[in-house]
């Protein structure tokens, strides 16, 4: 298997295990950065307390932290500004637990940041959602992309048409320059929206690879939602804001 010189990436994933199927999804894709790529791979769980599974299964190389917190719901944006501030490499990736793409669309990926841009999403027009079944037979296989490649006509594209959540890369000091991850977005939806509208408000140069990014489908529980209907009114109201702010600067 090729192994990609990413020696100044951090792949910085974030996670609360909430169902089997986050847990396995999270194995598979350490595995698959640690096996694919030459590269720091930074792994933080989140939970109220260790209950060790995570240390013992994720593959030798990949540097975990616990985070000890009681809150139920991901603070994903604060520990995510937290995982860019301590990585120590000029780039940075914001790799979702649930996410695989082909691994030479990273390579490119690379070129492109290395060549001068600000941010790149490692794919362009589809981030496909995996079937269950696809899902379990791409695991079985032991992470055969073509598997998911070949059967696209049997998921369902997110975010269409231009999908911005899943996974980008960054260069760490414009991320931190840009403003970083939003922190009025308390757990999840609507902040992939806003950080990518704050980019080309800001006039970052945010490029994209061609191909497709595939999300391995799990049960949608409170971190993957938009909560109730107070949350979900203040992260709009929130995204508005934060256009008019960018906007201002701009002009």
């Amino acid at each position: 298997m090729k192994k990609y010189d990413l020696n100044d990436v951090t792949f910085l994933l974030v996670v609360r295990l909430d169902t089997i199927e986050r847990l396995e999804n999270t194995l598979h894709v350490a595995s698959f950065l640690h096996a694919h790529f030459q590269a720091q791979v930074l792994l933080w769980e989140v939970a109220d307390y260790s209950n060790g599974f995570l240390t013992r299964l994720i593959p030798r190389g990949v540097t975990y932290v616990f985070c000890q917190d009681y809150d139920p719901v991901l603070y994903r944006t604060r520990y995510l500004n937290d995982m860019v501030r301590s990585a120590n490499t000029s780039f940075v990736s914001v790799w979702d637990v649930d996410v695989v793409v082909p691994p030479e669309q990273v390579f490119e990926t690379m070129r492109l940041l290395r060549g001068g841009s600000d941010f790149v999403y490692p794919y362009d027009r589809h981030f496909y959602d995996t079937t269950d079944e696809l899902r379990r037979i791409y695991l079985q296989s032991g992470g055969d992309m073509n598997i998911l490649e070949e059967h696209t006509a049997f998921m369902q594209s997110l975010y269409a048409p231009n999908p911005v959540g899943g996974v980008f890369f960054a260069n760490r000091q414009s991320y931190i320059e840009s403003g970083l991850e939003n922190e009025s977005f308390y757990g999840w939806g609507l902040e992939d929206g806003e950080r990518y509208n704050r980019w080309k408000n800001l006039d970052y140069k945010v490029s994209r690879v061609r191909g497709d990014a595939f999300h391995l489908t799990h049960p949608r529980l409170e971190n993957s939602n938009m909560g109730d209907a107070y949350m979900s009114i203040m992260k709009k109201r929130e995204l508005m804001s934060s256009l008019k702010r960018t906007l201002w600067k701009k002009y």
